[in-house]
């Protein structure tokens, strides 16, 4: 109530053209009081808000892996209708979150986000576009969130809401989306010369409840229809111009105000149900949803303050159109065990196949087998270079083997074969296989930039089979593509004593090569040196470099492609001379090329030491050069021994020299020109 107080005094200030702050609410100009989305964003809607029953109770069941939600803290149990379905994580955002940095909305595991591209004022009506729409459309895309769209209705007939409609097909021409066009109808107060005004939807309800001459259950008939009429309009538009329509509401909103068992036959619903379960206690919903926006409190890396969440089910039978365009049917059904353009009907009498396997062949082959089935003549075989990618017919044969040549190396590919009768009859495709080639190349990967969802998939749409922190370092087996052609690693992952093994985009995570070890100058002769190190497996090569000086121009003089070759001999060099290496090892896949951490190694062909002193007094350099540090002065005719020459990098000649000094003992460099025999 002291916060509604406070309100009141902003909101007088603003009438006259004064923008005022309150505590915790944002500076109220007439735009934002007649924007529904301002009230609902403080708190400040009152009676009749969408969300259901904010309390939590404890004792729930966790989702996905048993994890705390990474967004609230908080377990959760999914309706049972749901069970087997991928969840996915996403958001829905408007002006009020303001500046969103989407590159760390994605890091922080967020998949897709429903953008607020505009409402109708609660006092005037008039249709106004969020001014952070186009922002946040393009910067999520360009972070690679999958966006869809929501529009804050006030419409109370059909003709209002096609106009609403037809105004946001207007705002959103210019973008592809990937999810569903939203009609967001909810009542609000706004304020107006201190007083709290029903908005255009809220009194258009509250004149159907006071009229004496209807009863209670005419009211609630007339309420609904005019919920329906509007929900239905808006959809209609929406769908008419190719785009998948969605209806947003609450439990009880559902029940008590739309008819929502025969709305949601016909378009998608998302519900909002701030808690650890949807259904229980006085709210329960039957009907197809998709979506549940389980809190509008959840803190999200990229997104300043609280944040609306929300949880996607995905069977993964749905036609790619139920998200934007084509028929925009409803799926219902649980998750099969592969992607829904691999899944048919109950075959024909020719029946299917058995005891299908794909294996790898070595680095560019996979082999497949399967038992013959004595009423088919010959066998489709289909390959995709994504699970849910398209699967293309790459031969018919009448044997029951095929080999799929010609494949990148440690790459997983998908089959799957269907039996074909001698009248061209086509039998039920098998379940889909996958194998990856070899490779000699054993590669880790490391996350970077915030934790990473391992998903069942290669795809945003698989489940997350657990969470990888940052700066993890996991094995990875091979490559693997989504469907739209970004490059995933699958990769196993060891927690408590627990091996997980799943996928995790590569755009989120980088390739690492283990720095060699025990690398060392193994001998040495008047003219060559031998430098050696420990044998790395799984890479590509060894490189070695050399300069004639530590900080010296270093040029590759040797690639050593036979991983147990761990030692270089360097030839044709000056006798009692030092040299500088540097040696690594890297891994090439599929033509990218990782590297490991150069290790710098001193080496000096064979020696004679020889006495020199100071002409004058100087100071000794940690390295041959100027630019290095001091290490000791010395006064003059300070007597020296020489272990080698050196040069530094303009070609000046230094000796390496041993210095006693104090009991102190001192190997250091020394230009030549400062020196004379002893």
């Amino acid at each position: 109530m002291r916060r509604l107080k406070t309100l009141l005094a902003a909101v007088c200030l603003a009438a006259a053209g004064i923008l005022i702050s309150v505590s915790g609410v944002q500076a109220a100009s007439k735009a934002d009081l007649d924007d529904p989305g301002y009230y609902k964003h403080y708190g400040l809607e009152g009676s009749g808000a969408i969300p259901d029953e904010t309390k939590t109770r404890g004792a729930v069941t966790p989702y996905a892996a048993g994890e705390k939600n990474p967004y609230t803290g908080l377990v959760y149990t999914h309706d049972s209708r749901k069970n087997g379905m991928r969840v996915v994580y996403g958001v829905d955002v408007s002006k009020y979150q303001k500046n969103v940095d989407w590159k760390k909305v994605k890091a922080a595991g967020i998949d897709f986000a429903f953008i607020r591209a505009g409402y109708s004022g609660l006092a005037t009506g008039s249709l106004t576009k969020d001014p952070y729409f186009d922002q946040n459309m393009k910067n999520a895309k360009a972070a690679g969130i999958k966006v869809g769209v929501y529009y804050y209705s006030q419409a109370t007939t059909a003709k209002e809401a096609r106009s609403e409609a037809n105004y946001l097909l207007g705002l959103i021409k210019d973008y592809t989306l990937d999810y569903p066009v939203v009609f967001d109808a909810e009542e609000g107060s706004y304020k107006s010369n201190g007083q709290t005004v029903p908005g255009k939807l809220k009194a258009a309800v509250q004149a159907i409840n006071n009229d004496k001459n209807k009863t209670k259950a005419q009211k609630t008939k007339a309420i609904k229809k005019l919920y329906n009429n509007a929900a239905t309009a808006f959809c209609d538009v929406v769908r008419s111009a190719g785009y998948t329509p969605m209806i947003y509401g609450s439990i009880s909103h559902f029940r008590d105000k739309m008819n929502s068992a025969a709305l949601s036959k016909k378009y998608l619903m998302w519900i909002a149900r701030y808690n650890t379960f949807l259904n229980g206690g006085n709210y329960t919903y039957n009907g197809n949803y998709q979506f549940w926006q389980y809190t509008d409190k959840g803190k999200v890396n990229g997104i300043n303050g609280n944040v609306d969440c929300n949880f996607l089910y995905l069977s993964g039978k749905e036609d790619e159109s139920w998200k934007q365009g084509g028929s925009g049917a409803i799926p219902v059904d649980p998750i099969p065990d592969e992607p829904s353009n691999n899944t048919v009907p109950a075959g024909t009498s020719i029946g299917g196949i058995s005891g299908f396997s794909a294996k790898a062949s070595g680095k560019s082959k996979i082999k497949l087998s399967w038992n013959r089935n004595d009423k088919a003549s010959s066998y489709d075989v289909y390959r995709a270079d994504a699970y849910y990618g398209a699967y293309k017919k790459l031969a018919n044969v009448s044997q029951t083997s095929y080999s799929d040549t010609g494949r990148a190396e440690g790459r997983e590919y998908y089959y799957y074969v269907m039996p074909v009768g001698s009248d061209g009859s086509e039998g039920t495709k098998s379940s889909v296989k996958r194998a990856y080639t070899s490779s000699d190349t054993k590669v880790y990967v490391r996350v970077v930039n915030a934790s990473l969802n391992m998903r069942s998939e290669a795809e945003m749409r698989g489940g997350v089979v657990t969470i990888i922190p940052k700066n993890t370092k996991v094995y990875r087996y091979c490559e693997a593509r989504s469907s739209d052609g970004i490059v995933w690693y699958k990769v196993k992952y060891t927690k408590s004593g627990k091996t997980y093994k799943g996928y995790i985009s590569s755009r989120y995570a980088t390739v690492v090569v283990n720095k060699l070890s025990k690398v060392k100058q193994s001998s040495k002769a008047k003219t060559s040196v031998t430098i050696s190190w420990a044998k790395q497996s799984g890479v590509t090569a060894y490189q070695v470099y050399r300069a004639t000086a530590k900080n010296g121009k270093y040029t590759k003089i040797a690639a050593i492609k036979d991983l147990n070759t761990t030692s270089y001999k360097d030839t044709g060099l000056k006798s009692n001379r030092e040299y500088w290496y540097k040696v690594r090892a890297y891994s090439k896949v599929n033509g990218k090329t990782a590297y490991g951490t150069q290790v710098v190694l001193r080496a000096t062909t064979k020696t004679s030491s020889s006495k020199v002193k100071a002409k004058s007094a100087a100071k000794l350099y940690q390295y041959a050069g100027t630019a290095y540090k001091k290490t000791v002065s010395i006064p003059k005719n300070a007597k020296m021994t020489v272990l080698n020459t050196a040069l530094d990098k303009n070609g000046v000649t230094w000796y390496r020299v041993k210095y006693t000094k104090s009991r102190k003992t001192y190997n250091a460099y020394i230009r030549k020109s400062l020196t004379k025999k002893a």
